[in-house]
């Protein structure tokens, strides 16, 4: 990417596995961030909800009306956990899916990134590389945690049976392999454990945000 100039924000991406907890690592980068530069906190996953609404007729025709719903005003739209039950568990389901989802949220993200100017963007996206959003990053953080921990972290969150629960960690078991790439700096973060020892991560990696950003102006 360009050089770093108050005319445009020093983007930050966050990805990672199912339940690995970027959206906690995001969540505490912008809060201690947030009282020193303009923060824009980007969670891709929103985008894609917003994405199958635009894109319903086209998601629908691929998948059938079993994963359609009628809205509060009458419209037609997609059932997610319908639609999630078929494409977690059939990779040439998701991989139809995507490609029909994915162009619309790089662009929004496209129209975001130019809308802030300056500051900081954080991307919070669990297929950052696969949607190529990782050549708008300057610095990647990849969050991990271990199977066991995402599996529970899942079930208490998603409410989901055991069997959807693995079905979605394993459908992104090829994600923290990308992160091996040398186009952009990356940071792996491992969260799990203690809630203080979270906080001290992050409060390192805003020191070296800092910094990475002082050497860019």
């Amino acid at each position: 990417m360009e050089p770093f100039s108050s005319i445009r924000p020093f983007v930050v991406g966050i990805t990672g596995s199912y339940s690995a907890g970027k959206t906690t690592i995001a969540d505490l980068l912008v809060e201690q961030l947030s009282p020193r530069i303009a923060v824009v906190h980007l969670e891709v996953d929103h985008l894609g909800h917003r994405a199958l609404e635009k894109v319903a007729d086209r998601v629908i025709a691929r998948f059938g009306s079993t994963i359609s719903r009628e809205g509060p005003d009458g419209r037609i739209g997609i059932d997610r956990k319908a639609l999630g039950t078929i494409v977690f568990r059939d990779a040439r389901a998701l991989n139809d899916l995507e490609k029909i989802v994915h162009p619309v949220m790089v662009a929004e993200v496209d129209q975001i990134i130019e809308q802030a100017e300056s500051g900081v963007v954080v991307l919070n996206a669990a297929i950052l590389f696969k949607m190529g959003l990782d050549t708008r990053c300057d610095w990647i953080l990849g969050v991990t945690a271990p199977a066991l921990v995402r599996l529970f972290r899942a079930l208490r969150r998603d409410a989901l049976s055991l069997t959807q629960a693995w079905q979605r960690i394993r459908s992104q078991k090829k994600i923290l392999p990308q992160l091996s790439t040398g186009n952009v700096d990356i940071r792996r973060v491992s969260n799990w454990g203690g809630k203080r020892n979270i906080h001290r991560k992050v409060e390192t990696l805003v020191r070296e945000l800092w910094k990475r950003i002082e050497a860019l102006s």
